[in-house]
């Protein structure tokens, strides 16, 4: 704590981090604790638990206020933010799988049910999230007045939705995300 404490005032805590250039695509999994950032040009979809706090122990030369004390004091030097490589299933492709959620991108030719959104084990229906990375979609369905999911917008979609299509309107990429309800958090 004392060594990150210097190098967070001197302004060189980035010197020991370790870092990589990021290819789009790449999944990472960052535990609560664990010292990062992100370098300029980056975009990101982060999925996180509902939390507000940031502890900035280095803001690159910003005027922004720098929390050192309580940011030592949440850093969890055991551990590490790695790479998740995906896992391909034969109707969608795991990005992360974790104790909180899940995020898979979901393929849509044409269009696809929302029964078919579920992964294996998954209740059915549950609440999840549908977010367009790139391209747009409609949500379409007897029950409710079409949705249309334009290129980086993302809609909730509660465990008590009717029936729906996810429809492919040009470009699609999909990623689905789906909370995980561990027993301990229930």
């Amino acid at each position: 704590p004392e060594t990150l404490r210097a190098k967070s005032e001197a302004g060189t805590v980035e010197e020991d981090l370790a870092s990589f250039e990021p290819v789009k695509g790449d999944g990472l999994f960052i535990e609560a604790g664990t010292v990062h950032a992100l370098g300029g040009g980056v975009v990101v979809f982060e999925t996180q638990q509902n939390s507000d706090l940031t502890y900035r122990m280095y803001d690159y030369g910003r005027p922004r206020e720098l929390h050192i004390e309580k940011s030592l004091e949440a850093t969890r030097p055991d551990l590490d933010a790695n790479k998740v490589q995906p896992v391909r299933l034969d109707d969608r492709t795991t990005l992360i799988d974790k104790k909180y959620f899940c995020v898979e991108r979901i393929p849509v030719e044409a269009s696809r049910s929302s029964s078919t959104l579920p992964g294996p084990g998954e209740p059915q229906p549950g609440l999840s999230y549908l977010f367009a990375a790139a391209g747009r979609a409609r949500l379409a369905s007897s029950a409710f007045e079409a949705v249309e999911l334009d290129e980086r917008s993302i809609v909730a979609v509660p465990a008590s939705s009717p029936a729906f299509a996810v429809q492919d309107l040009g470009g699609l990429d999909l990623l689905r995300i789906s909370p995980r309800w561990p027993a301990a958090a229930r």
